[in-house]
């Protein structure tokens, strides 16, 4: 038996695919009883796809089993800012954590509009 060690940087990506593939495999064949899109006035697509972005922030929270919580850090490019601010625009800070919930989901879709 090998001693105990973290995962090295090819595991770590190979586990995060892994959970990626079987979310958009569980979301794909959802039976289709158990899609309700017609309640909430939208497509099964997008009940389909909404369900897979509600599964990648539960992941990125640490709520999916075997799965840690993922920091969303903002990288820019360097350039970024000055350019930005020369056209009278707004950019997102470099290095920042972006804090993100999947309790947020639903909430944010009910008050959005598309």
């Amino acid at each position: 038996m090998s001693k105990p060690r973290e995962f090295d940087p090819r595991e770590m990506r190979d586990m995060l695919l892994d959970h990626l593939k079987d979310v958009a495999h569980y979301w794909a064949n959802l039976p289709q009883a158990a899609v309700d899109c017609r309640s909430r006035g939208i497509s099964e697509a997008e009940y389909r796809a909404e369900g897979i972005v509600f599964s990648i922030l539960a992941m990125l929270d640490g709520v999916a089993v075997g799965m840690p919580a993922f920091n969303l850090t903002v990288s820019t490019h360097p350039s970024d800012p000055e350019y930005l601010r020369s056209q009278g625009e707004n950019w997102w800070p470099d290095g920042k954590v972006v804090e993100v919930a999947h309790e947020d989901w639903h909430p944010h879709l009910r008050k959005t509009s598309r």
